[in-house]
């Protein structure tokens, strides 16, 4: 069984989650934590909602955005220890032990060494030296293999593939499609339309729109 969610960067705010939840199909929502990337236009707007989230019913895909394939100054093993200190410290501060939290990797292809050496570091820290596990984000186009490749610990991963149906015509398939749909086999989480407008109870939203393995995915 598979369950739909969505994700947008910024809050939108309480009554449009609220809004949203409420007779909806969604079980769950992207939650951003930041990081030196992170595109909201505001940074902590996500950061004290946990709590209002969970209550409502919602489940999470935590999100942290690192450092990108242009910032090459920054795609060292010290930057990706310390960015994965920076999401611990950020996720710490309401998600339980054992919380997966997702680096944002927004590149597809093929990841220069420097970027790869960055992701294992952020990896094998997350993995090794604190109480939650690690999970990446990423394109499923070579991306995915190329990174589960690298590593040597156990690592979960959220895959975007807006190639292949469930196309933004038909958001809200019934039963939600297998996340192993976006051609990533051990994909628990697939992004399948990006960027779309969808309206529930009268409250419109830009959103991306995806399916996974769990209503709660950053626990499954």
């Amino acid at each position: 069984m598979a369950y739909l969610g969505f994700d947008l960067m910024t809050y939108p705010g309480d009554s449009q989650m609220q809004s949203w939840w409420t007779g909806t199909p969604f079980h769950f929502c992207g939650f951003y934590l930041g990081g030196p990337k992170y595109g909201g236009s505001n940074p902590s707007s996500w950061l004290n909602k946990r709590t209002y989230l969970q209550g409502l019913g919602y489940g999470f895909l935590v999100l942290y955005v690192g450092y990108q394939a242009g910032d090459s100054s920054y795609l060292t093993a010290a930057q990706g220890i310390a960015d994965a200190n920076d999401a611990v410290s950020k996720a710490s501060a309401g998600f339980p032990n054992g919380t997966i939290i997702y680096l944002d990797v927004e590149q597809g292809g093929t990841l220069s060494s420097s970027f790869l050496t960055y992701i294992d570091a952020w990896i094998n820290q997350i993995n090794d030296y604190s109480s939650y596990r690690p999970g990446v984000y990423c394109s499923y186009y070579q991306t995915a293999d190329q990174i589960n490749n690298s590593i040597h610990v156990n690592c979960q991963f959220a895959c975007f593939n807006i190639n292949v149906p469930p196309s933004p015509g038909n958001d809200t398939p019934s039963p939600a499609p297998d996340p192993s749909g976006c051609k990533v086999m051990y994909a628990l989480d697939w992004q399948y339309a990006q960027n779309v407008y969808r309206t529930y109870n009268n409250v419109q939203l830009q959103v991306d729109l995806n399916t996974a393995n769990y209503a709660n995915p950053s626990f499954g």
